[in-house]
């Protein structure tokens, strides 16, 4: 009698044993699942080195101080880091409140092959820089890693902010290019034409279908895009100092006229969606030459061509097109990669020699005013920490970890 009344209270113990730890390992799952609550707050005792801007951009304003006939990339970059309160302004219809509730800003990147540092690198700058209730990162991903959790360095990303703000998608060529009848015919193009730029392509499908803005795989976001994002127009920027579009950077919303005119006669040109047949795209059936007086303004309507330094500020020094004094002062796109100093990056610095790299390179001065930079591949070079891509490296490191505010005076919270 004793003993099975003692099995039973035995039994009984086992049981509430077994409830508290299934209740134990459901709160650690909850907590440490791959997508945590991850909330962006201000730092309050924090003075931002940048405000959120609440807007628009006035792009005539903008191209006053920014058209590189007339103005210098330093005298654009300064207009744009010190004079928001003049360009960026209210809209005609209020856009969308950043919060959960609203479609976030959709944004993405073609990439083949396993996640590097480098593409690690514009996530980060992405999660550094983005509003994150209301951003979303597409990255879409062809033969890549199929344990995204278990890659060196995006694992902790993908842990941590997808499929939230971050997600990874897989690329079907087959399943995009039959999603639309304005492809018919892309498969006999492509077995016979080994020639077309993949990364091209993609660019204009999936903007074409989900709408947003496409950012290459170099490209770094320094600011928030919602001004440009929200501005209604589609746009890309200009080729150096040539009158081409570079579409590195990309705007396009989802099925428009913009897109579909593209689109439909890259497929007559054998599926060739290099960035100089743009223009000629956008001007077919206008009966106008490309050099025609009014031709700017047909192809601006439809695609605006941004200036150069908005999204490339070292672009026409490094093409010596223009002898610029920039903050940082660079010379050419591998000086980013360096650990030492470049001769007169610091041109206000007397006695350089008094200094480290890590004592004046700070993330929040590489190229303040410009949204985003285009550092043109480089993908073997080393992220060595005093490196300008390293010590920008390490401010995402130190935000995304929640032990440093952003640029916007902001920190992450799990």
């Amino acid at each position: 009698m004793v003993s099975n009344k003692l099995t039973s209270i035995l039994n009984k113990k086992s049981l509430l044993t077994i409830i508290c730890l299934i209740i134990l390992f459901d709160l650690l799952y909850t907590i440490y699942s791959d997508s945590p609550p991850v909330n962006v707050l201000e730092a309050p005792d924090v003075v931002p080195s940048q405000q959120r801007p609440n807007g628009i951009l006035n792009t005539d304003q903008v191209m006053k101080y920014c058209d590189m006939k007339f103005n210098l990339v330093e005298n654009c970059l300064e207009y744009l880091d010190t004079k928001e309160d003049e360009y960026i302004i209210n809209p005609s219809s209020p856009i969308p409140e950043c919060n959960e509730n609203e479609p976030p800003m959709l944004f993405h990147v073609f990439w083949r092959g396993m996640i590097t540092d480098k593409l690690t690198l514009q996530m980060k700058s992405f999660l550094y820089t983005q509003p994150l209730a209301c951003s979303k990162l597409y990255v879409w991903l062809q033969n890549s890693d199929t344990d995204i959790d278990m890659n060196p360095f995006a694992g902790f990303i993908y842990k941590k902010f997808s499929p939230k703000n971050i997600e990874f998608k897989k690329w079907d060529t087959e399943e995009q290019l039959n999603s639309d009848p304005i492809y018919n015919g892309w498969e006999a193009i492509m077995s016979g034409h080994s020639s077309v730029a993949f990364s091209d392509l993609v660019r204009f499908v999936v903007l074409n279908r989900y709408g947003g803005m496409y950012m290459d795989g170099d490209v770094l976001f320094l600011r928030d895009m919602r001004p440009l994002y929200h501005s209604g127009i589609d746009f890309s920027y200009k080729w150096s100092f040539k009158t081409e579009y570079n579409t590195a950077v990309l705007r396009l919303h989802a099925n428009g006229t913009t897109s579909r005119k593209i689109i439909s006669q890259a497929m007559k040109e054998k599926m060739n969606f290099h960035p100089f047949q743009i223009k000629k795209y956008l001007l077919a059936d206008t009966n106008l030459s490309l050099d025609s007086p009014t031709t700017k303004s047909i192809y601006n309507s439809a695609l605006y061509m941004y200036s150069v330094p908005l999204f490339d500020p070292l672009w026409l020094k490094n093409d010596r097109r223009q002898k610029n004094v920039l903050s940082p002062n660079l010379n050419g796109m591998d000086d980013v990669w360096d650990p030492n100093f470049i001769p007169g990056e610091f041109p206000n610095i007397k006695n350089i020699n008094d200094y480290s790299p890590l004592d004046l390179r700070k993330a929040d001065n590489f190229f303040r005013g410009a949204f985003a930079y285009h550092w043109h591949n480089n993908w073997s070079r080393e992220l060595i920490p005093s490196c300008w891509m390293g010590v920008i490296n390490t401010a995402y490191d130190s935000f995304i970890n929640g032990t440093q505010t952003n640029i916007y005076g902001e920190y992450i919270k799990y």
